[in-house]
């Protein structure tokens, strides 16, 4: 097989152009993941409502993501590309007005749902435009595009809000998601993201295909401890245990900031390493590692120890996310955007539902007792995925999943 490398896939005018988009995506997401939690904080919320709001925010990625993934499998991308980035540019502005926490539950829905669109449809669209030799190399770098955007989002993000406050960083993160509608309709194509609908298969046939792959499988398990180790307990709880160790939101900007940058760091060589290393391997290896950072943080005090522990967070993570994604679009061939979608909504069960219960705990118990349980949580699982691939050794891969 022909090896591509990485400046012939960079000369590729669609691949940037997605990889903008992305790049954007994350921006946004990072400016208000990394300060929601302290923004309906000052508004009134208590640890419970977080919760709440994670769950929200998740029922609408859950709901979303696979649907959204077929339809763009069936009828093309761009118009849900340009769609996705509106409806999160109009969550901002939202932001920006909420002056009650509870308020904020519908906006969650509309960011939800906002985001996965990018992200699902964004992804798969790097699929469809690559060769399974091209596509380690270009995940490599759409996800590093994600990582840096993320890092460069709440950076920014917390600098606004240091400086102006938080309406004033929410004004601007919906000016850089009008950027992004331009970027995506007036640099890709009509056509260029529609090479999969032809072959596309309906909803549930995908779901019965793609679920008879352990592969596939396992990696939606693993989004899901993945995601709850980041989105779930390091987003959410990590910048209220922080705060309460008196640092404050400029120096937690500061600190996801450079958790991103170990994260955008570590995807390309991921990217790289998933065609010489099986991904299983990769996935299996990064998750250990994220279950000892979650049980170490809480009892650790000192800023370079806890920014440390997220610095090896954030590479297990990029290694995870580069490895995951290119190793589950080349299983699911013309069902790449059900798959990836399968992903996303994965993913909200780690950083949204779980949360749910961790919110009343932390509560209860204290917010450092939610790091044991999520590292806890994260062990059986791995011990669970272990166990899946095992047994996907023995069996061989549907004939339909071979690609």
């Amino acid at each position: 097989m022909k090896q591509f490398s990485l400046w012939e896939v960079v000369q590729r005018r669609e691949i940037v152009i997605i990889g903008c988009y992305l790049f954007i995506t994350d921006l946004v997401i990072g400016a208000v993941a990394s300060t929601l939690s302290l923004f309906a904080q000052g508004l009134g919320a208590s640890l419970t409502l977080l919760g709440v709001l994670a769950m929200i925010l998740g029922l609408a990625r859950f709901g979303v993501g696979i649907v959204i993934g077929n339809i763009s499998d069936r009828h093309g991308r761009k118009p849900l590309l340009v769609l996705g980035m509106a409806l999160m540019g109009g969550a901002a502005l939202l932001y920006s007005v909420t002056t009650w926490p509870i308020a904020l539950l519908p906006v969650n829905a509309i960011f939800g749902t906002g985001f996965i669109a990018c992200l699902t449809i964004g992804l798969a669209s790097i699929g469809d435009i690559t060769t399974t030799a091209e596509r380690g190399v270009a995940y490599g770098l759409a996800t590093t595009a994600m990582g840096l955007g993320f890092a460069v989002g709440a950076l920014i993000g917390g600098m606004i809000v240091g400086q102006w406050g938080y309406p004033a960083m929410y004004l601007s993160t919906a000016g850089i998601a009008s950027v992004g509608c331009v970027v995506v309709w007036r640099g890709l194509p009509d056509d260029v993201t529609n090479t999969q609908s032809s072959s596309s298969s309906g909803l549930r046939k995908q779901l019965r295909v793609l679920m008879a792959n352990r592969i596939i499988l396992a990696a939606c398990m693993g989004n899901v401890l993945s995601n709850l180790a980041f989105g779930g307990l390091i987003l959410i709880f990590f910048p209220v245990y922080a705060a309460g160790l008196g640092l404050t939101q400029a120096t937690i900007g500061s600190m996801f900031a450079t958790r991103s940058l170990a994260s955008t760091l570590a995807r390309l060589p991921g990217g790289l390493l998933s065609s010489v290393v099986p991904g299983q391997l990769i996935m299996v290896g990064t998750l250990a590692s994220v279950a000892i950072v979650a049980m170490t943080l809480a009892q650790v005090t000192t800023l370079w120890l806890l920014t440390l522990l997220l610095v090896v967070e954030g590479l297990s993570y990029g290694l995870f996310l580069t490895t995951m994604q290119a190793t589950v679009s080349t299983q699911a061939g013309s069902n790449r955007g059900a798959a990836l979608g399968a992903l996303m909504a994965a993913a909200s069960v780690g950083d949204s539902f779980i949360p749910l219960i961790l919110g009343p705990l932390a509560d209860l118990w204290g917010v450092e007792s939610v790091f044991y349980i999520v590292g806890i949580i994260i062990v059986v699982g791995l011990l669970t995925i272990i166990y899946i691939l095992v047994r996907q050794q023995r069996q061989p891969l549907p004939q339909e999943m071979q690609s």
